[in-house]
This record gives C-alpha cells, structure tokens and sequence, in this order.
C-alpha cells in the first residue's frame, strides 16, 4: 500500500498519523453502517490531511464489472452506490 500511496505525488511519503481497521460508515440505502477494511487519516506534504478508505478485495468478486455487480445487487445496494456517487461527484 505505501508503494501505490508513494507512486501518486499528492500522497508521496505521506504519514499514517491513525489508522483503523473494520471502520464503519454510515451510509445511505443500507440497514447497517458500511465496513471498510481500513481507514487512515494521512499527513502529506505541506501539512495537507488526507483521508483514505482501503477496502481489500481479495477474492470478494473482485474479477466483476460494475455492471456485473449491478444486475444482482440489491436494492439498497444500488442505493449506496448512488449514494456514493452524489458524495464523490
């Protein structure tokens, strides 16, 4: 994870001040908060903070497209996702 946050300027040499793991999330469209594997808040340079959310998908599907996802998720599930997207955009 360090080599990927290093390869990214805004992250290069970056300072895990906290990590947790089994981080949870509330979010829209579920009936339970979302668990992330890890969250970290960073230091970077110029004293910018960063927060990261890392989700480990070793084996959890991780070979399906969205659209694959999609055509079996749940209603809440697609929820989250638009959700998400809202946050993200």
């Amino acid at each position: 994870m360090a080599a990927a946050l290093d390869s990214e300027p805004r992250t290069h040499e970056a300072l895990l001040l906290l990590g947790i793991p089994e981080f949870r999330v509330a979010l829209e469209g579920g009936g339970r908060a979302s668990q992330t594997d890890l969250w970290g808040l960073l230091l970077a340079r110029g004293g910018e903070l960063v927060s990261l959310a890392v989700e480990g998908r070793l084996a959890r599907h991780s070979d399906r497209t969205l659209a694959q996802w999609s055509d079996d998720a749940s209603s809440g599930k697609e929820r989250r996702l638009e959700a998400l997207c809202s946050i993200l955009a």
